[in-house]
């Protein structure tokens, strides 16, 4: 049906609106999408703008998985930020260009921008994590793991060409988190 009305759409030439809270049904159908709660917009931008830039918290939890994350606001760059998880680990994010050197902030970080290696063979920096769970969800696994303190991550990765899970239970394993996957929300 999505894809008929698509359809339908482009070849008429006319403006749909479509109101719905199927976060799939959104990001599948529209041009331009406009979150609301409680009567107030919240963001409005394309797709891919609302889920890769959520400007709160509201709209990154709505819209998709995310992990959200408590940090420092320590050092701030012409366009990012670095913040501070505790314990040396240091995250470069996407300002929001709101906060001051210092403050609390929470980051959002969707499950899929963190890729998860084997401890053995893995360079380069990460974090280092300890797999807490692990879903299988058929086409993917979603793992919780766990960090220093109390923080704990939702991770997604695609299965193995064999349709199995990659990580164990228990398994230490190194997180990579590319620069700029994760974001100071405004709140």
């Amino acid at each position: 049906m999505r894809v008929e009305l698509k359809t339908l759409q482009r070849e008429t030439g006319i403006t749909f609106i479509f109101v719905t809270h199927d976060q799939v049904e959104a990001l599948t159908m529209s041009d331009r999408i406009a979150v609301m709660s409680v009567g107030r917009l919240q963001q409005k931008g394309s797709p891919n703008e609302i889920y890769e830039q959520p400007v709160n918290r509201f709209v990154a939890d709505f819209i998709g998985e995310t992990n959200f994350i408590k940090a420092t606001h320590t050092k701030l760059d012409i366009h990012e930020a670095l913040c501070s998880l505790g314990e040396g680990m240091e995250l470069r994010v996407e300002d929001a260009g709101n906060k001051k050197l210092g403050d609390p902030v929470t980051l959002a970080l969707r499950p899929e921008k963190i890729a998860l290696e084997a401890i053995e063979g893995s360079s380069g920096e990460g974090f280092i994590g300890k797999v807490e769970d692990s879903i299988y969800i058929g086409t993917d696994t979603t793992y919780h793991i766990s960090l220093i303190g109390e923080i704990l991550v939702m991770v997604r990765g695609q299965n193995s060409i064999m349709g199995e899970a990659q990580f164990k239970i228990g398994e230490k394993v190194k997180l990579k988190i590319a620069r700029g996957a994760a974001r100071i929300l405004r709140d």
